[in-house]
């Protein structure tokens, strides 16, 4: 909600202190990626973000493909 309404900073805040507490929610993870990537537009970020998410021991093979497949998404909307 805060995302949409464009309070990026206060949601990505709020979204870091939650993964913080809760390391292993991959529906965190992927909406602060989700964060970067689609709302500040900044895909970098992002990338580091799904990075992580693989490096991360606790997500599945099919979760970390998810979260590729949502950067390269991400990716080509921020193309267009």
């Amino acid at each position: 909600e805060l995302l949409a309404c464009g309070h990026l900073v206060t949601a990505i805040d709020i979204l870091e202190s939650q993964i913080k507490d809760q390391p292993e929610s991959f529906d965190l993870w992927l909406k602060l990626g989700e964060a970067h990537g689609v709302y500040c537009r900044n895909l970098q970020s992002a990338a580091k973000i799904i990075g992580r998410i693989e490096a991360n021991p606790a997500f599945t093979q099919e979760q970390i493909q998810l979260a590729k497949s949502k950067l390269r998404e991400w990716r080509r909307n921020g193309q267009v």
